[in-house]
């Protein structure tokens, strides 16, 4: 269940004070939403992480209002907003419906789409990265994907929660010496803008990581055998 939490300024409140008071109602809800159990399951259901900070009143209204935030509607609005795009690749990472994304763009949209979907590695998280192109565009050379290491555990153990999908994509309307297409979906590990912790942080090594898979996906040896023409490359969208 998905939610939007807002909060009123009564007449003559002080703002300043009222959204001190909002942002810490905000911090408290959130600090209960994303309490886990030992498997990885929320400890807290609706309305369980809000009773006691919000009133019976704004209990009511995010109720009212879930229907916006329900995933049925949203896909939808997605699928609309990407038709109206008319793209020919796109990518979509937290993709947690690949099935319907791959129905509605492949199938009822454009046939001439096709997709590789990889899930991230958690095990009680169904999404993941998902690229889609237009085969009457591009022919798939290769494909790669790998889970990122996000640190360590207390015992010392690896920990790995994102994941990375690559597609190579040979373009079909240009000559053999034109450079192919590479596509990289991902979804890095947020982390703080101090210069100095993003030299050690699991943001700067995931993007290593990719950068080594990178590498193995495009054998540039191959590719070093014959020129590659920088101009005149065709268009996508």
């Amino acid at each position: 269940m998905c939610h939007k939490f807002s909060f009123t300024l009564d007449q003559g409140q002080n703002a300043e004070v009222t959204r001190l008071a909002a942002w810490q109602a905000r911090e408290k809800i959130f600090k209960l939403f994303n309490q886990r159990g030992p498997d990885g399951t929320p400890k807290h259901k609706w309305p369980e992480y809000v009773e006691g900070i919000l009133s019976p009143e704004q209990i009511q209204e995010v109720e009212t209002q879930d229907a916006f935030f329900r995933w049925e509607s949203r896909r939808e609005k997605l699928v609309n907003q990407i038709v109206d795009l008319d793209p020919d690749v796109v990518s979509l990472v937290e993709l947690d419906d690949h099935a319907f994304f791959g129905q509605s763009l492949e199938g009822e949209w454009d046939p001439d789409f096709d997709s590789v979907f990889r899930k991230r590695p958690r095990a009680n998280s169904a999404d993941g990265c998902g690229i889609f192109w237009r085969r009457s565009k591009f022919e798939l050379v290769a494909s790669e994907g790998f889970d990122m290491i996000d640190g360590n555990d207390d015992k010392g153990r690896e920990k790995r929660d994102r994941s990375c999908l690559m597609v190579l994509l040979k373009w079909k309307t240009a000559g053999n010496n034109v450079a192919p297409l590479v596509v990289v979906s991902t979804h890095l590990a947020k982390d703080r803008d101090d210069a100095a912790v993003m030299q050690s942080s699991p943001w700067n090594e995931q993007v290593l990581q990719m950068l080594e898979d990178l590498t193995s996906l495009v054998d540039f040896k191959i590719l070093r055998k014959r020129p590659i023409r920088r101009g005149n490359v065709p268009s996508a969208r």
